[in-house]
């Protein structure tokens, strides 16, 4: 479970950089 918390945690970071990233 906690492998899988991980990996969505990742993915929102990802997203969330992402955006602000963008202007």
């Amino acid at each position: 479970m906690e492998f899988l918390v991980s990996l969505r945690r990742q993915q929102q970071r990802q997203t969330w950089t992402r955006q602000s990233s963008t202007p």
